[in-house]
């Protein structure tokens, strides 16, 4: 199952640019790319559950929300190991 989610996200990202033709210059563009969006995604996630104990949240919580937002960190974590030209048995 792994490849397969391995392999379809190779597939998306060939829409941005060709992983086995990245100069390390490339390599190092997405790289920042895809720290800086995963970075983002993360706060996405502590921001969809009530983590600071000196807060009172009044909000309705959403387990689909932060679903989500794991997922779209997990895909840019991949899209790391993709820019670096790991297989999925390496990752």
């Amino acid at each position: 199952m792994f490849d397969q989610i391995w392999n379809r996200q190779k597939t998306f990202q060939t829409n941005f640019f060709d992983p086995n033709t990245l100069s390390l210059k490339d390599k190092i563009a997405w790289t920042k790319e895809f720290c800086l969006c995963a970075h983002q995604e993360l706060s996405e996630v502590m921001n969809s559950i009530d983590y600071k104990s000196y807060h009172k949240y009044d909000r309705i919580y959403s387990d689909k929300d932060t679903e989500e937002e794991i997922i779209d960190v997990f895909k840019f974590v991949l899209n790391l190991g993709i820019v670096w030209g790991m297989t999925p048995e390496k990752f």
